[in-house]
């Protein structure tokens, strides 16, 4: 195999004589064509070439889908090759029996969030529907957002396609196969925690209680507090980093959006204000926080300090200090206090609140690495300004 460096042949595709020129990475690469008769017989050989058959399969029969779904790409990629790229592991050989896990089967990639869609069969009409719920108050969703339906036997997977095409593929919870997720008929099937739970959906011409009675005030508070978090989670995402919660999203393979809902929605009040700011999540992550943590100081600066003669392979002393604050008279915007300093090799550090928004502040300290990439959970404190 060779790499093409000055590219002269850059609009080369496919094989010319014994040389098959062809894209890898983004760069143009050329090598010898197998000769006539040397197809290795080998078990792994033969259960590849099986799974990749398949895989070509698929990616005909859903081509309309792939086509849509996958259009930002690699220079010389094609539609068919992102799909079987970001599919390649879904295919499994046992015993000459070929099995496509079809709950891991992806016809489309991008960074909207995951929608709430509920999928109904009608076995009657053979038909199946889709109802979301709306979504625009989240961040990475649009009022204008579109969903496509991709059915491939036995389950049906959710395209959530915005104008501009970035994509994002979410599987419709199936009841198909014992898996007892989602809505079938006026039954709907979910999951909190570790436990699955059933509930009625309606009844088919009869409106629900809340549509005629009105929701109840223990309702319209929860709608109340379900809104206050997706709007500070969206101003937590442009004041101080979007970074932080998808970390921790990335590492229970879930949505920062949904991960930060799910840490913090108890500790909201029922007129949409931070209620618990002891118990609340400023940030999380992996990066261990170090020992007996400390703030001192009348402000507006104020000095913090730490422990940390433990040696974790997973920390630096490099680590930065960073310090989370929301100020009691404006707690709905989170901020990052100014002027910090320290390491956390150095085991004290410093920063300065601002007089003019606030004399009070719940402050949240936490580390984060050199690149920026990794976080530690948070520590709080309330302080005073008293100059």
């Amino acid at each position: 195999m060779a790499r093409i460096i000055s590219d002269p042949i850059n609009s080369y595709r496919g094989r010319i004589g014994k040389i098959s020129y062809y894209i890898r990475k983004c760069e143009n690469m050329a090598r010898k064509s197998s000769s006539a008769g040397k197809i290795s017989a080998s078990p792994a050989a033969v259960a590849q070439r099986t799974k990749f058959g398949k895989l070509i399969k698929l990616s005909q029969a859903l081509a309309p889908a792939i086509t849509l779904g996958f259009p930002q790409r690699k220079r010389g990629q094609s539609p068919a090759n992102a799909f079987m790229s970001l599919n390649k592991g879904i295919c499994t050989l046992e015993d000459d029996t070929l099995t496509v896990d079809y709950e891991q089967l992806q016809c489309a990639q991008g960074s909207l969030t995951e929608p709430d869609i509920t999928a109904t069969y009608n076995t009657s009409t053979s038909k199946i529907t889709f109802e979301n719920t709306a979504m625009e108050g989240l961040a990475y969703c649009n009022a204008d957002d579109k969903t496509y339906g991709v059915k491939c036997p036995p389950v049906v997977y959710i395209n959530t396609i915005i104008k501009y095409l970035k994509y994002y593929i979410m599987k419709v919870k199936d009841f198909i196969n014992g898996q007892f997720q989602g809505r079938h008929n006026n039954l709907i099937f979910y999951t909190r925690g570790n436990n699955t739970y059933v509930r009625r959906y309606a009844i088919p011409g009869k409106k629900r209680k809340w549509e005629t009675e009105g929701r109840t005030p223990k309702q319209q508070a929860v709608a109340i507090r379900f809104k206050a978090v997706q709007v500070f989670y969206m101003t937590f995402a442009k004041q101080v980093s979007p970074e932080i919660w998808r970390a921790v999203a990335k590492t229970v393979g879930r949505h920062a959006p949904n991960v930060f809902f799910s840490r913090n929605f108890h500790c909201f009040g029922e007129e949409g204000q931070i209620a618990d700011f002891g118990n609340f999540m400023f940030t999380d992550g992996t990066l261990p926080l170090p020992r007996n943590l400390k703030v001192s100081g009348e402000g507006p600066l104020f000095k913090v300090t730490w422990q940390e003669e433990r040696m974790w392979k997973t920390v630096s002393g490099t680590d930065r200090l960073q310090i989370g604050v929301l100020y009691d008279n404006d707690s709905r915007i989170p901020r990052v206090a100014s002027q910090v300093k320290g390491r956390r090799g150095e085991l004290h550090g410093e920063f300065t609140l601002d007089e003019s928004i606030g004399k009070k502040a719940h402050v949240y300290i936490f580390f984060c690495n050199e690149t920026g990439t990794r976080f530690s959970a948070c520590r709080y404190f309330h302080v005073k300004i008293n100059s």
